[in-house]
């Protein structure tokens, strides 16, 4: 008899602890997920972005005429590259890699090109790093956008 209450008090002891885990346990799962879903947010956002400053200085130098500007970019670590697609509607399209394949792709009526080529209709490939980007953003005198990365 005498070791019956110290036994009753260890069974409520272990469903305490139990009832303590079943709570914590889902708590910290759905905080783990919704903390990935927060990251792949941040990380979108920030190539979004990057090419809206790309192509609204793009924009901007196609109006003025014969101009450049060097653009500081900061690219997530996700990112891959940009490719420039000069078909009927120019595209800018952002690749980034969470998990798989990605782009984001921005539209406008300027037409652009990189540094190689003036004929970008099946694309044009710009390196891109992770991080800090040097971009210069050329307009000349035929109305075409040139982009490059600036060492």
């Amino acid at each position: 008899m005498i070791f019956t209450g110290r036994a009753q008090a260890a069974v409520e002891y272990l469903f305490i602890v139990a009832l303590a885990l079943m709570l914590i346990v889902p708590g910290s799962i759905v905080f783990y997920r919704f903390s990935a879903d927060s990251q792949a947010v941040v990380e979108v956002s920030k190539i979004t972005s990057a090419g809206n400053e790309i192509l609204g200085v793009a924009e901007e130098l196609y109006s003025l005429g014969a101009a450049w500007e060097t653009v500081d970019v900061n690219f997530p670590n996700s990112a891959t590259g940009m490719w420039v697609y000069n078909a009927t509607v120019s595209e800018l399209a952002l690749t980034f890699d969470m998990g798989g394949p990605s782009e984001v792709v921005f539209f406008t009526h300027v037409s652009m090109g990189n540094s190689s080529t003036n004929d970008c209709t099946n694309g044009c490939f710009i390196p891109i790093t992770p991080g800090d980007n040097r971009i210069r953003i050329e307009s000349n005198e035929e109305g075409q956008v040139v982009l490059r990365l600036k060492d």
